[in-house]
């Protein structure tokens, strides 16, 4: 099965933000552990970085191509509905993509940085 290619606007970003990390907290391991700055790296990251394609006026080609990537199940809608409410693409793309994406360049900015130390 052929692996689906990472809509272009979030390609080269697992690295960009990944790179980002170490830099900041090549000496505050411990820090980056923490999981006020889990929260910060992740959560808000995610959602501060992309909160353009909520915006009522954007053109949502961008939003559409990562929806499409992620092809959310009827579990997935259900779990989004019931954390947030609703679910919008937005919501959907941030929850399913986005977090993800940027909890895995967290990890395995940890894991180099432990290496590196």
């Amino acid at each position: 099965m052929k692996r689906k290619k990472m809509p272009h606007l979030l390609q080269g970003e697992f690295s960009l933000l990944k790179k980002k990390i170490k830099k900041e907290y090549r000496s505050k391991l411990q820090l980056l552990k923490s999981d006020d700055v889990w929260y910060k790296i992740v959560i808000e990251g995610a959602e501060k970085d992309f909160e353009f394609l909520n915006i009522k006026d954007f053109v949502p080609t961008d939003l559409r191509e990562m929806h499409d990537y992620i092809s959310p199940s009827k579990e997935q809608l259900s779990f989004a509905t019931e954390k947030y409410g609703e679910f919008t693409p937005f919501i959907l793309v941030l929850e399913f993509l986005l977090i993800p994406l940027y909890e895995k360049a967290y990890t395995k900015a940890i894991k180099e940085l432990e290496i590196e130390i």
